[in-house]
């Protein structure tokens, strides 16, 4: 039962977002339109797959940053 349940809640969801990526498509890109099948629940126990990892900056990109954006101000030493 909850499974049944679990499947009719994504099967709203689904049509949710192919709707939503119907609005957004470019028929140059994709000829066919989006439908809920495009979207498929997702299977249980089974892991979402991890996200892509992104580059580290490279030295002279964070020199450049670091000239972009110094950083806060340093705090004064004189009395006031």
């Amino acid at each position: 039962m909850r499974w049944a349940r679990r499947r009719e809640a994504w099967y709203h969801t689904a049509h949710l977002l192919a709707i939503v990526a119907e609005v957004n498509r470019d028929p140059d890109k994709r000829a066919e339109p989006y439908s809920a099948d495009d979207f498929p629940l997702p299977e249980p126990g089974r892991k979402p797959p991890p996200p892509p990892k992104r580059p580290r900056p490279t030295e002279a990109q964070m020199k450049a940053l670091n000239k972009l954006y110094p950083g806060p101000p340093k705090p004064s030493t004189k009395g006031d």
